[in-house]
């Protein structure tokens, strides 16, 4: 079987920007090798942030990594992807079954890609080589706020974080 490496798209104006970019991913995924597993994963890079994104995810929010299960498209945030974004995953038919997004503002700093994009890089290898793992740390930002407040937790406390 062949191996697929994931398909970094980097949308920019600039051309310079963009094979800054291109690179700075690049090396992440070097750097992960071998552990980055097949999987039809689209990496994509937005030059803006895209505001319904922010609203449903939070403010705060850098990225994101999820599957394109097809059982799972009420529980992802597909809705809310830009139009240029499903364009590409939908060419003819679904060309790819995970996401890596990274806002426009996480891409404008070589560091900020860097971190981000290692972080939902490991959310994609978790979610291939530990999917139990992967299904209990997506539930825990589910449970109720009181839950979290009253064990004194903050967002970062949570092991997938």
């Amino acid at each position: 079987m062949d191996t697929v490496a994931p398909t970094i798209y980097v949308k920019a104006q600039d051309p310079l920007v963009k094979a800054i970019r291109e690179t700075t991913a690049q090396r992440v995924l070097t750097q992960f090798g071998k552990q980055v597993p097949d999987g039809r994963l689209l990496c994509f890079f937005d030059d803006v942030d895209h505001q319904p994104l922010k609203d449903r995810i939070g403010a705060a929010n850098r990225g994101f990594c999820e599957p394109l299960c097809e059982p799972l498209y009420e529980m992802t945030l597909w809705d809310y992807y830009p139009d240029y974004l499903r364009d590409l995953i939908f060419i003819q038919v679904r060309e790819f079954d995970h996401v890596i997004y990274l806002h426009g503002s996480t891409c404008s700093s070589e560091v900020g890609l860097a971190i981000t994009f290692a972080h939902e890089l490991q959310h994609f290898v978790q979610y291939m080589t530990a999917r139990k793992l992967w299904a209990l740390n997506t539930l825990i930002p589910h449970l109720p706020e009181y839950v979290f407040t009253s064990l004194a937790l903050h967002w970062f406390d949570i092991p997938i974080e």
